[in-house]
């Protein structure tokens, strides 16, 4: 019987109902939920509060204890040396490795240990030292596990502590471990079929991708090189990511007062969201171009339309590049072309999902509750989508007490999201469909998200108004079909947005950049061209500006879309706005403005207001954000080495005291850094500066107290108190505005550079070669030490992809907005 048969093909069990729907009235019409718009309680305090589910479930709980250590078991070469780095400075770890630990316990190095007791005595000696390892550091550690974890011995031992404890299995490209360890062919398929053992004795997995710049050495073994950190830049994202999740589940749901707004509000709750579905088999026959499909969806799907042998790893490579190339939240789920797929392949490949910690899984309704409760706890990082889908339209609507148990089924197992499919023979089914899932909202809509369309060509219109995570295909993957066409879906992303323009249903918006001095701002060649990318009719323009009037007198017009802010309007005009972010209202700055919309009434609810991004009407209202600081963060955390991870002892230096000062005041706290200098040439904001973060940092219960401290003059000895900065930030403006008599270049004190590991140095002028930048690399050429520049370009693109999605709800194109900013600085700057 096949596992992903139609519903109506599959008997399954009859699950008790409640009788009576949600206990209050609602105040939207039938029409409003199938459009997808907003919807209200009316609540007896008169208050508007957004009707949506709760993100809390049962899902989330953390199966481990907050510090159980982390293991890593692969073969050798495949890198575990180098992410157990990584891993133990992000989560401020112990690093064990076994090399280290056997030399400890025996008082010999590994090597002398066999040379003078033999081959048999020495992997005796090595299993009962790796079990003594992992039983002495079940805490508070990350644990490189090697070579022994390929007897059977010591892997039977892994199974039962994956009970207790997270267990990686690490694989990398065989064809570049035969490489580093200089094999023949007959030893790495040797070493590649006993890798595959470690799959039995993990609980999770992470497929090692090649950093471009890597080069034929293994990288665990140059960390003083200056270079070390360009080498593990995407790896070091990438597994501290994952290593993050696994230990703390619960940080994947998102904190109440996270905005709607937030490139970290959850996919289900914005409007017209887009799961990019990529099969399997096209994956495996090398056809996807990821450039290309950047931007192309909100959740990359991760399609398992075949199970064979060697699928396993395959997906877990795939699932690496879609984390690495595509930024994107993943979705895995798995399907067949055929009704050849067996229950026992169906569960196989759902297990296998949950060892790679995707954000989300799919999982077949129609199958019964006990199965789907074995597969997946609900104690997994992983949210469950359910799934109901049909072949025919026609019989859906004729079995609503049917799909009205498998939604009782869905609530009983903890699931809050729900996708309900099915293929439409005629242009009539559309109607009857919107019916029955207008009638299912109505009465579910408190506890469930729905995500609910027509397939095949006569259902395209169903899944252009679908309102959220619709599947779609991209134009680049439709001629490469094959095998794979009755998998991939009816319309791209881009068709679905030109349809709901097209029917009115989004509106062309114009947007802006404002402040003093922004004619030649390299902020509109990046979101315009960013907008033909995704689809977006929008247009985006500087405008100089003298008053908070003549912003407001543009921004209340009905086609007003938002816009960007900068100096020296950051901090002067949030006492005109009516909201801000959580982060902005900290920051005490915003870079972003959005136009508040809607009804009066439901003014105060984010949620709501979210809903009106990329559609026009009367603005009563301003949302203020900052993306600013969200910048500095990603620069940060893609160019800190392991080595200078932050920690509590970090030491940062800002210098600086306006907006964007703000800004990395702010990101540094977030990333964990306690001790922070500020230098400014006028004294006085520096001190407004340093006691607006501490009266803030005072009501945040950090485990360490922060200290933020004024150096007054650039002859001053650096803080005794202080470890030397790793951090250093400028914030200091290159272009000249109004009333200023010229540019303000700053170096950096050489008794302030005095970090024997070097740091990394962030410009935030928009300029490749500041005073600054050349000091930094100057220091870096003569000293050796490995510091690392991030120009400014790098942080307004970082600056610009972020707040492309705060003011559109859209993924951003990275690739094209870099594009386009390089093309820009080259005009600024007459090369072209």
């Amino acid at each position: 019987m096949s596992a992903v048969a139609a519903s109506q093909n599959i008997d399954s069990e009859r699950t008790s109902r409640q009788s009576s729907p949600a206990p209050f009235a609602f105040r939207a019409s039938r029409k409003r939920l199938r459009n997808g718009e907003p919807v209200y309680l009316n609540g007896t305090s008169g208050t508007q509060t957004p009707l949506r589910p709760g993100l809390e479930s049962s899902q989330g709980r953390p199966r481990f204890a907050p510090d159980a250590s982390i293991v890593l078991v692969g073969i050798r070469g495949c890198g575990k040396r180098s992410l157990g780095f990584i891993a133990a400075a992000a989560l401020g770890r112990r690093f064990v490795t076994e090399d280290h630990y056997f030399q400890t316990v025996t008082g010999s190095s590994r090597q002398d240990y066999l040379r003078i007791h033999g081959s048999e005595e020495f992997h005796k000696q090595d299993v009962e030292v790796s079990r003594l390892m992992l039983d002495d550091n079940r805490h508070g550690c990350v644990i490189d596990c090697g070579l022994g974890s390929l007897t059977r011995a010591l892997q039977e031992y892994l199974r039962s502590y994956c009970q207790t404890n997270p267990v990686i299995y690490v694989q990398r490209d065989m064809s570049r471990i035969k490489q580093l360890l200089r094999l023949s062919d007959r030893s790495a398929k040797m070493l590649e079929s006993g890798d595959l053992s470690h799959r039995r004795c993990s609980n999770y997995e992470f497929y090692n991708i090649e950093d471009e710049s890597s080069t034929d050495n293994d990288i665990d073994d140059d960390r003083a090189s200056p270079t070390y950190s360009f080498k593990l830049r995407e790896l070091q994202t990438d597994f501290s990511s994952l290593v993050r999740v696994i230990v703390n589940p619960a940080a994947t749901v998102p904190k109440a007062e996270i905005s709607a707004f937030s490139t970290d509000a959850p996919v289900e709750s914005k409007l017209f969201t887009h799961v990019l579905s990529l099969p399997v088999s096209m994956y495996r026959s090398g056809t996807f171009e990821f450039p290309a499909l950047e931007a192309g969806g909100d959740v990359a799907e991760v399609n398992i339309n075949e199970w064979q042998e060697g699928t396993a790893r395959l997906v877990t490579r795939m699932v690496a590049e879609i984390r690495r190339r595509l930024r994107m939240p993943i979705i895995i789920s798995v399907t067949s072309t055929s009704d050849n797929f067996p229950v026992n392949v169906y569960f196989e490949a759902l297990r296998h999902s949950l060892r790679l910690a995707p954000e989300f899984l799919m999982i077949d309704l129609t199958l019964e509750s006990t199965w789907i409760a074995e597969v997946a706890p609900r104690d997994s990082c992983t949210r469950l989508v359910g799934l109901v889908s049909y072949r025919d339209a026609s019989i859906l609507v004729k079995e609503s007490d049917r799909i009205i148990g498998f939604l009782e089924k869905a609530l009983s197992l903890g699931l809050n999201l729900i996708r309900i499919t099915a293929h439409a023979t005629t242009r009539f089914d559309g109607e009857r469909f919107e019916q029955l899932v207008g009638s299912l909202k109505y009465r579910y809509a408190a506890r469930i998200w729905f995500s609910a369309y027509l397939t095949g060509p006569f259902g395209r219109t169903s899944q252009i108004f679908n309102p959220i995570l619709t599947r779609v295909t991209h134009a680049s993957i439709r001629p490469q079909l094959g095998s794979a066409k009755d998998v991939v879906p009816d319309v791209t992303a881009c068709e679905a947005l030109a349809g709901l323009f097209a029917s009115f249903t989004l509106d062309r918006l114009h947007f802006f950049v404002f402040g003093a001095n922004v004619s030649s701002s390299l902020s509109p060649a990046m979101h315009n061209n960013a907008y033909r990318a995704v689809g977006l009719p929008h247009d985006y323009t500087p405008v100089n500006t003298d008053s908070w009037e003549d912003i407001s007198n543009r921004a209340q017009a009905s086609d007003f879309g938002g816009a960007s802010i900068a100096q020296p309007w950051k901090v002067r005009i949030v006492e005109k706005l009516s909201q801000l972010s959580e982060h902005a209202r900290a920051i005490g700055a915003i870079n972003t403005l959005i136009p508040l919309r809607g009804e009066r009434e439901y003014s105060k609810d984010t949620g709501d207001q979210a809903a009106y991004r990329n559609r026009g009407g009367f603005v009563f209202g301003f949302y203020g954000d900052n993306s600013d600081w969200l910048s500095i963060q990603t620069t940060l955390n893609k160019n800190l080495s392991p080595r200078n991870v932050i920690h509590s002892k970090t030491c940062a230096l800002i210098v600086g005291a306006g907006g964007m000062a703000r800004a990395a005041c702010y990101a540094l706290l977030q990333l964990g850094c306690r001790n922070i200098c500020i230098y400014n040439r006028t004294i006085s904001n520096a001190k407004i500066l340093a006691d607006h973060f501490m009266s803030w940092c005072a009501t945040q219960n950090f485990a360490t107290p922060a200290q933020i401290k004024v150096i007054r003059s650039t002859t001053e000895t650096w803080p005794q108190d202080f470890n030397q900065p790793t951090v250093i930030i400028s914030c200091v403006t290159q272009e000249r505005l109004p009333g200023e008599e010229h540019v303000a270049d700053f170096t950096v004190p050489e008794q302030w550079l005095g970090s024997g590991t070097g740091g990394t140095a962030v410009e935030q002028a928009y300029y490749i070669n500041t005073p600054f930048i050349q000091q930094i690399k100057q220091v870096q050429a003569q000293t050796g030490k490995p510091w690392v520049v991030v120009d400014g370009l790098e942080v307004l693109h970082a600056q610009a992809t972020a707040q492309f999605e705060i003011m559109t709800g859209r993924k951003p194109p990275r690739t094209v907005m870099w594009k386009a900013l390089q093309q820009g600085v080259q005009e600024r700057d007459g090369k072209v």
